[in-house]
């Protein structure tokens, strides 16, 4: 029967050590396996903390989903108070340009304050 064997570097013309499987382990086998286990644990805590954070990420998107039909229903209204009914598919249309726009120009004001406040606490962090 063969028995494994891990390398050492020493010992056996091939570099090999015998381990018997009942023999008491030496502290080099002892960390591998304790190197192994917190691996494992590693893994697993990294795969709970993703799972956490991408249930955050759907429940953030649900939320902005949420804010996004309020804010639809509130432009609709307000758009025909000033323009009347929309009814048409031009009047349709000409509505998704003007929230589309809209949301353009937001995106656009947010980008800019998030980059210049990310600057700035880059060149803070730095002094």
């Amino acid at each position: 029967m063969r028995v494994p064997c891990l390398p050492t570097g020493r010992d056996s013309s091939r570099g090999h050590k015998k381990i018997m499987m009942n023999e008491p382990q030496k502290p080099k086998e002892q960390f591998i396996i304790e190197l192994d286990e917190l691996f494992k644990k590693y893994e697993l805590r990294r795969m709970r903390d993703s799972f956490f954070e991408r249930t955050a990420i759907l429940i953030i998107a649900a939320a902005g989903l949420i804010a996004a039909l309020a804010w639809e229903d509130a432009l609709k209204q307000l758009f025909k108070d000033i323009f009347g009914e929309i009814s048409t598919t031009t009047e349709k249309i000409f509505y998704s340009l003007v929230v589309t726009g809209i949301a353009v120009l937001i995106s656009l004001s947010l980008g800019k304050a998030i980059k210049k406040r990310v600057t700035k606490n880059n060149l803070d962090s730095r002094n």
